[in-house]
């Protein structure tokens, strides 16, 4: 099997993470997700988790094996830029596409708000609503999976 990343792009509570599980299981390669990390390290600040989260993905990268990436990636660049050092790296790159999220996206988070309060989903959903941009084969995906919205 070739390298593969498999990058999961949308928003906040649009079904990323339960999706990387069915992927996981489906063809067997693990998941990194930068909100783990991001959890993890709640003390820090967002420039440092950054390089924490940039130091991982190199490290996912250099060891040659295929794996998800479950995060939000909803700037054009920042996909370019994870697309173009994958391809570096002698990966093949798929997108899933989940769309920016909408108000159901919004209530899981409002539902199950783990340890923010509700304003600061708000301020995700909109900022993802703001941010959102749709994936595109001129990125450098080889394919773009749609999910259903």
């Amino acid at each position: 099997m070739e390298n593969e990343l498999h990058i999961l792009i949308g928003g906040t509570g649009t079904g990323k993470a339960t999706y990387a599980k069915k992927l996981k299981k489906n063809i067997g390669i693990d998941i990194f997700c930068p909100d783990d990390i991001e959890a993890k390290y709640i003390i820090f600040t967002s420039d440092q988790i950054d390089k924490i989260v940039d130091n991982e993905l190199k490290n996912h990268l250099n060891s040659g094996e295929s794996f998800i990436l479950d995060g939000k990636c909803l700037i054009p660049q920042k996909k370019i830029e994870i697309i173009k050092r994958a391809k570096n790296k002698g990966f093949k790159v798929y997108g899933y596409d989940f769309g920016s999220g909408n108000v159901m996206s919004l209530l899981r988070r409002l539902r199950n708000p783990r340890k923010y309060f509700s304003n600061y989903w708000e301020t995700i959903y909109e900022s993802d609503q703001r941010l959102y941009k749709s994936p595109t084969i001129k990125e450098g995906f080889e394919k773009i999976y749609y999910t259903p919205k």
